[in-house]
């Protein structure tokens, strides 16, 4: 994360156009049983074990580090003017803190990685829900579709990750044009990687490269929308 973070403020002030460039990232790599995450911002990673959403990360908005302060109430980080403010992202400075977890899983849990379009829409209970009723392609279609339905306008990305026994079955939506969904399959090795097809060390380079690359294309999208290219 902080090599992409460095590669994408280089490339950010490297064209004046795109000076205020950046993005939150949130990526997981699973090996046999445990798993390691990393965020920055406020893109979010859901435990869901036995029905009930655990959540793994923190957001890195100005509003939640204000309530873990106790200087605001959760109820006023949800109507402040400033909740959407963030105190880290990928390629606004030249370092970043970088925030990782380790998950022991169990058989029957799953990973949910998803954009604050999607959490600031569906409640931590729903996604529970539907991770639980739907395979991992369908239940992250299912997730971006009723966000959007309830009126989200911002990116909304949604990947799903179900632990099954030891092997893996994983799948990303995002419901924008041009972007396509990968194939999901379990591995024959055990859980070893998040993303489908990625057999070979290096699988955290290269998820964190795939991630990195969806949000750098919504963002590349939002601004050029915001200035009418």
């Amino acid at each position: 994360m902080r090599a992409a973070n460095g590669w994408l403020y280089a490339w950010a002030h490297q064209y004046p156009a795109y000076r205020d460039l950046g993005s939150t990232l949130v990526a997981a790599v699973v090996r046999e049983s445990q798993a390691v995450v990393a965020n920055v911002g406020d893109s979010r990673a859901y435990l869901v074990r036995n029905g009930y959403p655990w959540l793994i990360t923190r957001d890195h908005r100005w509003v939640a580090q204000e309530v873990a302060a106790g200087s605001l109430s959760w109820e006023q980080a949800q109507r402040h003017s400033w909740r959407k403010v963030l105190t880290q992202a990928i390629g606004t400075r030249p370092e970043v803190a970088v925030d990782v977890f380790q998950v022991a899983l169990q058989p029957g849990d799953a990973l949910v990685l998803c954009t604050d379009g999607l959490w600031e829409r569906v409640r931590g209970q729903e996604i529970a829900a539907i991770v639980g009723r739907y395979p991992p392609g369908e239940a992250a279609r299912h997730l971006a579709t009723l966000a959007r339905a309830r009126g989200e306008q911002d990116d909304i990305t949604a990947l799903v990750v179900n632990w099954v026994a030891t092997r893996p079955l994983a799948a990303t939506y995002s419901p924008y044009p041009g972007y396509r969904q990968p194939a999901y399959a379990p591995t024959s090795a055990g859980l070893r990687t998040l993303a489908p097809g990625l057999a070979r060390d290096g699988r955290l380079l290269a998820i964190l490269l795939s991630l990195l690359a969806i949000y750098f294309v919504t963002a590349l999208v939002i601004l050029a929308a915001a200035r009418g290219w």
